[in-house]
């Protein structure tokens, strides 16, 4: 029992917009206790300690982690954090009343053309799916430029996890898949049958 399996009920999807879209497609984690994780998410009811950085946190609150960036910000609209450990991704997670806002508005909710990292107002975090966006360009510095790293498969064995803090406690998702995108936006599709679903994992 102490093999590592994957939650296959959980997809993520983070995604660049830009003149095409480049997705990581990754799965949930789930271990046995043996591997000192508690079925892919840290809860503060447990036992079990979070490690951000490689670094194990001995005293985490995740509602105080996540409200302390609500009172930083000024903006109940944070639902989380997203962690990418190789990377200097380490940023809130927003979500508003539609796809657009946060496409050119920053976490303070003042405009800002680089916009923000921000969830899908349709989704949240623990659905069978989850879009999560970001802008990327060779002329800004913005986070998801540091996923263009993953087109380096060296980089991605060694890189497969990712972290997303809530209030909740914090979900662990392994990279399965680095697509791009340049015509086909189904991907933006919430709400799709089983057959379709599985036809979409297999692509």
């Amino acid at each position: 029992m102490g093999k590592k399996c994957l939650a296959k009920r959980i997809i993520a999807l983070i995604c660049l917009l830009i003149a095409f879209s480049f997705g990581l497609f990754v799965y949930a984690k789930t271990f046995t206790n043996n591997d000192g994780y508690k079925v892919g998410f840290y809860s503060p009811y447990t036992d079990e300690l979070p490690v951000i950085n490689d670094v194990k946190i001995e005293k985490y609150d995740y509602q105080k982690e996540i409200q302390n960036l609500k009172e930083y910000y000024q903006n109940d609209d944070i639902v989380g954090k997203l962690i990418i450990d190789g990377t200097d991704i380490d940023e809130p997670i927003l979500q508003g009343k539609d796809n657009s806002y946060y496409l050119n508005h920053n976490a303070y909710g003042n405009y800002q053309a680089e916009g923000s990292v921000y969830e899908d107002y349709r989704t949240k975090i623990g659905d069978k799916k989850v879009l999560i966006f970001g802008h990327s360009s060779p002329g800004w510095d913005v986070p998801f430029n540091e996923l263009e790293k993953y087109y380096d498969k060296s980089f991605y064995d060694n890189h497969k996890e990712i972290k997303v803090v809530t209030e909740n406690g914090i979900t662990v998702y392994e990279i399965f898949s680095v697509h791009v995108e340049t015509s086909d936006f189904t991907y933006m599709n919430i709400h799709i049958d089983t057959d379709t679903y599985n036809s979409y994992l297999k692509k």
